[in-house]
């Protein structure tokens, strides 16, 4: 069972880098969802920058295309 959940981990991953690549993710995300940022006045707000913690290790920080910001919509 739990190589079989690896695998299925493993499809999913490719899964959504697929789609993060070829830029239907963006667009579902923000069929979804561009209403509700809108509402919630993003760019009004104060944004504090906490220091990573421990598990940040496990994180893809480097990775901006999975880390969302209210300019991407």
């Amino acid at each position: 069972m739990a190589n079989e959940n690896k695998n299925l981990a493993k499809i999913i991953e490719l899964g959504l880098n697929e789609t993060i690549k070829d830029g239907s993710f963006d667009k579902l995300f923000n069929q979804y969802f561009a209403e509700d940022v809108a509402r919630a006045n993003l760019t009004k707000r104060r944004i504090f920058k906490i220091e990573a913690f421990d598990e940040s290790a496990n994180l893809p920080l480097n990775r901006k295309e999975l880390w969302f910001t209210h300019t991407a919509l």
